[in-house]
C-alpha cells in the first residue's frame, strides 16, 4: 500500500508506483498524519522529499517527530531523491522474494 500527499502523488504515479491513499498536503496534517501510520506498526518505508533550495517554513517540530517515529519504528526514510529510489528498488525485490 502506497500512502502520500498530493504533491508526491503525481511523481509516483509517473514512476510506475499505484497509490492507495493520499494524507493531507505536509503543512496541512500531513506530517502529524504519516507520523500516526508510522506509529501503527504498519508501515516499511516513509518517502518525504524537501527541496532545500525551499525557504524553511514552521514545520520544524511536525518534521522532526516523523523522523523520530521512523527512527522508533525502525521504518525507512527517504527525503531526497536518491534514498527514494534505493528504498523503492529495496521494497519490490522484497516483494518479489515474498510473492515467489
Amino acid at each position: 500500500m502506497t500512502i502520500t500527499t498530493p504533491a508526491t502523488s503525481a511523481t509516483l504515479q509517473q514512476a510506475g508506483i499505484e497509490v492507495s491513499a493520499e494524507t493531507p498536503a505536509l503543512p496541512l496534517g500531513g506530517y502529524q498524519a504519516i507520523a500516526n501510520l508510522v506509529n501503527s506498526g504498519n508501515v516499511l518505508a516513509a518517502i518525504v522529499l524537501q527541496d532545500i533550495l525551499e525557504l524553511p517554513r514552521l514545520e520544524g517540530e511536525t518534521q522532526e517527530a516523523l523522523m523520530r517515529s521512523c527512527h522508533l519504528n525502525q521504518v525507512l526514510l527517504a527525503t531526497n531523491l536518491a534514498t527514494a529510489e534505493a528504498i523503492v528498488h529495496y521494497l519490490r525485490s522484497i516483494h518479489q522474494v515474498t510473492s515467489r
